[in-house]
């Protein structure tokens, strides 16, 4: 009886010295170190109205992760912005004020638009922080502030006048004036022309407080670079104002103007439809030349297009008298774009591009 009762706990005792030995700890993961979090009390700070072209603003950064920050870099978008932090390394909760500074007086401005008619101007910067850190949005390493301001410009353009209407493309020189009125303490004006084929005749200096001054501006339109010519990048004047008391504003004016090519068409825009996907139309499209150095047109080459649009001969096998094209759309709806031809003429060998409107509508 006494064996029987005292077997299993001999048992589980044998067992249990059988399983002794070293025991491991259970591994416990290495605590992983968060990246603080980087928050600013606003994204978009507006610095007010600048009279004499310089403004701050302050923003609050904050630190409101469990990991220190460090921030590297702050970057401006615009020449006229620089940023100041009094510390770049936040510990947890730790606040730090970033300071943007708005002078445009040096002239590197390139992020205004501008309303020359009323002599204001709006500034719109982005600044960007760059290291170790998250944001809100979960972003790694980056946070951007926008600023936004109005400024005062130096002078006011009067009359429209920075609008030079059209221009024939192979005229000869037109002569324009700019009329520019001048802001508080203001009162002398220097121009350079920062596109070929514009030059500065002169400047005539206001004759008293407040009174305007006029821009002699001469423009060879063969000169012009062909972006401008074919109107895709504005030509513009460069203008310098200053005063007794003030510092130096450089405001790059632009130019409006339309050059007039050569060679004139007809339909003014060619309108297709509704048609059927892959179904085709023929059209004939006329160039008559309207300068003395386009008397007879040599050859009409499509040089860019969709590809629903293609040539297929000329008018009465004669270019001057036109180009057939045969469009083809090849996806449903309505698509509008510029098909872009190059006409030479015979006696001259001058080449010039026209483009022509172009409106396709396939169901």
């Amino acid at each position: 009886m006494w064996c029987n009762r005292r077997l299993p706990k001999l048992v589980l005792l044998a067992l249990a010295t059988l399983g002794c030995g070293k025991v491991e700890p259970p591994s416990v993961a290495p605590k992983r170190m968060e990246a603080g979090i980087l928050c600013v009390d606003t994204k978009k700070a507006d610095f007010g109205f600048s009279r004499d072209g310089k403004a701050s603003v302050k923003v609050c950064l904050l630190n409101a992760g469990g990991g220190s920050i460090h921030i590297e870099e702050v970057r401006s978008g615009c020449g006229c912005t620089e940023a100041h932090l009094q510390k770049r390394q936040l510990e947890e909760g730790e606040k730090v004020i970033l300071e943007c500074l708005v002078d445009q007086s040096h002239g590197r401005t390139s992020n205004l638009t501008m309303d020359l008619d009323n002599g204001t101007a709006r500034l719109s910067v982005r600044c960007t922080l760059l290291g170790k850190f998250r944001t809100n949005e979960r972003t790694n390493g980056t946070l951007q502030i926008d600023l936004d301001g109005d400024i005062e410009l130096p002078f006011a353009v009067q009359d429209n006048s920075c609008s030079l209407g059209n221009i024939p493309a192979f005229g000869g020189r037109t002569q324009h004036q700019l009329r520019v009125k001048p802001m508080r303490g203001y009162s002398k004006f220097e121009a350079m022309s920062r596109s070929p084929g514009i030059v500065i005749i002169d400047a005539e200096q206001p004759e008293a407080t407040g009174q305007s001054s006029t821009i002699g501006i001469e423009v060879d339109p063969r000169n012009l670079p062909r972006q401008i010519a074919r109107n895709e990048v504005p030509a513009s004047v460069l203008v310098t104002a200053s005063g007794l008391d003030r510092k130096s504003i450089a405001i790059s004016v632009p130019l409006r103007l339309t050059i007039t090519p050569p060679v004139s068409h007809s339909p003014a825009r060619l309108v297709a439809g509704p048609l059927r996907v892959g179904e085709s139309q023929e059209f004939l499209i006329k160039f008559r030349p309207d300068h003395c150095l386009f008397s007879e047109i040599e050859s009409i080459d499509l040089i860019s297009s969709h590809d629903d649009l293609s040539t297929c001969g000329f008018a009465d096998e004669k270019p001057g008298m036109g180009a057939r094209v045969l469009v083809r759309p090849n996806i449903a709806g309505l698509r509008h774009y510029k098909a872009k031809f190059r006409i030479r003429d015979v006696r001259s060998a001058v080449e010039t591009d026209v483009e022509v409107p172009v409106t396709i509508l396939a169901k």
